[in-house]
């Protein structure tokens, strides 16, 4: 063989394994932009336990009269097996209701039905009503039926009073509310500033 053949097939051989490397590398670059877009874009990930973790959740609904009410959460997760329920972390939710001053509700936690807006707060329970603040561990929203349940550890403040109880029910609509204890031997307890 020639030396010129030699070196033209030893160019070749280069040629192609660069181009080779180069298909490679191109390749599993641009798949990797792709799956990072993708996660950017959706921002949801399987966990060990079969589920979905999503980020920044927010749900909002309407019903026939106007009425809203929003959802949103740093965290969620929604379990396979039962897809309508999202398990939330650090969650702050707004109710609008028709010729009304909105309620807004803070909590560590909450379980949201997607299908019947149905929600359970959980863990350093904050509600905001004009100049009324409660403070509990648990309040549970049916929209079915118009009713918050407040429970577990209940402070109520207003201006010019504070209350202690174990349960008060509130209905969403009316806004008249029903404040009692557990235990009948035990009192509701007010306090108010004269």
């Amino acid at each position: 063989m020639n030396i010129k053949t030699i070196i033209q097939l030893f160019l070749l051989i280069i040629l192609g394994i660069t181009f080779g490397v180069y298909y490679y590398f191109y390749q599993n670059t641009k798949i990797d932009i792709n799956s990072s877009n993708k996660e950017q874009n959706t921002e949801i990930t399987i966990s060990e336990k079969s589920s979905n973790i999503i980020k920044k959740i927010f749900y909002t609904s309407t019903d026939s009269l106007g009425n809203k009410f929003e959802i949103r959460s740093e965290l969620g997760e929604i379990n396979i097996e039962n897809p309508d329920i999202v398990n939330m972390t650090d969650v702050y939710a707004v109710i609008y209701i028709v010729n009304s001053d909105p309620i807004s509700i803070k909590s560590k936690f909450a379980k949201y039905n997607k299908n019947n807006y149905e929600t359970n707060f959980k863990k350093n329970v904050l509600l905001n009503y004009q100049n009324q603040k409660i403070r509990s561990q648990n309040l549970d929203l049916s929209f079915e039926n118009n009713l918050a349940t407040i429970y577990n550890e209940i402070v109520y403040n207003n201006d010019n009073a504070k209350l202690y109880a174990d349960i008060l029910k509130i209905d969403l609509i009316t806004k008249n509310s029903r404040i009692f204890m557990d235990n009948n031997y035990k009192k509701v307890k007010i306090y108010t500033e004269q």
